[in-house]
Formats: structure tokens, sequence, C-alpha cells
């Protein structure tokens, strides 16, 4: 009888053994996506899938959004005209954060905030408020940034009702 238990507490032994090892035995399988840098916003994802034959399969997303190169401070002047060819001045001071969002003031004939925003080809899109002779008016500030090594810029026009003009302005990239 010793001899026939032998044989089945090796086999035994060995199923053990093997279970132990499938069960050890871990497989990951890596997903990654990229994109290619272009000249506009795009936004990199990648995808990393592990799988095991122990664990459930687990995904993680990682999201990247490309910082805007036009980000600096920025100040200038601006001029017009209204509708009865008053003319009509000022400077401004603006903000590009990261993001490309546009926050500051002007000064002058009118006095207000400008917020807006930036894309990554330059193209500004703003909006001025000002409170004149007690009434909030919005002047549109359409653009473009430029940029170089060590500045960047704004120049464009500005457009509201009764006054129109146009502005530009300098400052360090950041």
């Amino acid at each position: 009888m010793m001899k026939k238990g032998i044989p089945v507490l090796a086999l035994v032994c060995i199923m053990v053994l093997m279970l132990f090892l499938v069960a050890c035995d871990e497989q990951e399988t890596v997903t990654t996506t990229f994109t290619t840098t272009t000249t506009t916003p795009t936004t990199t994802t990648m995808t990393v899938t592990t799988t095991s034959t122990t664990t459930v399969a687990s995904t993680t997303t990682i999201t990247t959004t490309p910082e805007n190169p036009f980000h600096g401070s920025i100040s200038g002047n601006w001029t017009g005209h209204t509708v009865v060819g008053q003319a009509v001045v000022g400077t401004f001071s603006v903000n590009i954060d990261r993001d490309g969002n546009v926050t500051g003031t002007f000064e002058g004939t009118y006095t207000g905030v400008i917020a807006g925003s930036v894309d990554a080809c330059g193209n500004l899109n703003a909006v001025g408020t000002a409170i004149i002779n007690g009434e909030s008016q919005e002047f549109d500030w359409l653009g473009t940034a430029t940029l170089t090594l060590t500045t960047t810029g704004v120049e464009g026009t500005w457009n509201g009702t009764g006054a129109s003009g146009t502005f530009i302005g300098t400052g360090e990239a950041a």
C-alpha cells in the first residue's frame, strides 16, 4: 500500500506546484496611443491596461493638454474714434496665462476690464467692458498674438457701439 500512496502523493504535489506557478505567472499588456505634434491644439491620451491571471484588468487614462505658447504680460496703446468723429485714446495691460486665458484692464477715454482668450494659433478673442455715461458698454477686442524668443505681443481692432479703433502692445514672454 505504501508503494501506491507515493505516486499519488507525488502527483498531488506536482499539481499543487503547477497551480502555484500558473497563479504567479502574470501577463501585462500595455496599449499606448500617441498623437503627433501639430501647430493646432491637440490632446495626448495614453491608455495603460494591465491584465493578470490572478487580478481583474484595470485601465488608467492620462490626458494632457499642451501649454499655450503665447502666455505672458502685455501692455500697449489703443486708439480710435467715436461715430461722431471724436478721438478716443488710452493704454491697456493684459496677462495671458498658460491655458490662453486673457485678463486685464484698459484706461483712457474709456476705462474698464478685458477678458477673453488666445488660442494656440495666436487668435485673440476678448471683450472689454466699460461704464460709459452710467451704462455698461462692451467692446470686442479681436486680433493676433505674436511670439519671439523673449517677447510676446498682440495687435488688432476693437469695436463697440459708438466707437472703434485699433490696439497694439508687447511684453515679456513667460
